[in-house]
């Protein structure tokens, strides 16, 4: 849990990863059932941008499991 002085960025961080969370649950039924290519590349584009923030705040956030999310974002 992040100290409460850091409210704000508590938010931040709930905003960046649930609008990708969302992003990436809107472009996976599009990857699996049609095969789109436009929808591959952003939902590529999506991961490396999860991947992006999760390294530039290694450690810097208590998630346990923010290795592992780390991990399965490479894939």
């Amino acid at each position: 849990m992040l100290h409460p002085v850091l409210a704000a960025e508590r938010k931040a961080l709930l905003a960046l990863f649930g609008a990708s969370a969302l992003r990436l649950a809107e472009l996976m039924p599009k990857v699996e059932q049609d095969a789109d290519i436009e929808a591959l590349h952003q939902l590529r584009v999506e991961l490396r941008r999860t991947r992006s923030a999760l390294q530039a705040l290694r450690g810097a956030i208590p998630v346990p499991d923010a290795e592992h999310l780390l991990a399965e974002c490479r894939w």
